[in-house]
């Protein structure tokens, strides 16, 4: 029973830096695209800082940058986009 809560600490304790996601490449420079073309509030290039991670709308159109915490996720302002792709 000892090992298996040890285990599980172990598990906790690391989960995170195991299951970190970073945004690739081509998500990078979409959303920096669309952060140039509609991004027009003071946090809108905050949402190109590197620990962050992105949501697309089902259009492509508007993004929505994210930190993932624990088994939620912490978003950075509004939806970034046209009105009628948010």
């Amino acid at each position: 029973m000892g090992a298996v809560t040890l285990l599980y600490a172990f598990w906790m304790l690391l989960r995170p830096v195991i299951f970190r996601t970073q945004a690739m490449a081509a998500e990078r420079q979409s959303a920096e695209a669309i952060v140039k073309k509609f991004g027009h509030s003071a946090l809108a290039r905050l949402t190109l800082l590197e620990d962050k991670s992105y949501y697309f709308s089902p259009g492509g159109q508007s993004v929505i940058a994210y930190v993932p915490k624990g088994r939620g996720a912490i978003a950075l302002g509004d939806p970034i986009g046209p009105a009628d792709d948010r």
